[in-house]
């Protein structure tokens, strides 16, 4: 937790994801100029990044950050979230709560990181920008 000055913020509380190359995607509040805020966090955390701040007083905010990963998917399915599970010698992939036929490779590659079986789950941050989180089963 930090606190940092984000003058012309119009709003009381913002989320926000910070990509390495500079991108802010604003995720709850206005598209007004977040990057003190986020300058402030990027002194302290490497990005990728999400970070939520709330008004403190006057342009004062208190940010809290978690560092993220994130991989591109240029072929992902249509869909916000997807899916990977390997149990055995079983992957199922399931894109919105659809099982579909189709694998992805990249997301196997990230499940496989975590062991012989595995849960990734993707979801879409923008374009093909997906925000991974995955583990052993």
């Amino acid at each position: 937790m930090l606190t940092a000055e984000g003058p012309d913020i119009d709003a009381n509380a913002v989320r926000w994801v910070g990509l390495p190359d500079g991108t802010i995607i604003v995720e709850d509040g206005p598209n007004s100029s977040l990057k003190p805020l986020a300058i402030a966090v990027e002194e302290k955390l490497e990005s990728p990044y999400r970070a939520r701040a709330a008004r403190q007083v006057g342009d004062v905010w208190a940010v809290q950050a978690m560092r993220l990963e994130v991989i591109t998917l240029p072929d992902a399915p249509d869909g916000d979230t997807i899916d990977v599970a390997r149990n055995g010698a079983t992957t199922t992939v399931i894109v919105e709560g659809r099982e579909i036929i189709d694998s992805l490779p990249a997301l196997e590659e990230r499940g496989a990181r975590e062991g012989e079986e595995y849960a990734v789950r993707a979801e879409r941050l923008e374009g093909s920008l997906f925000e991974v989180r995955a583990s052993a089963l």
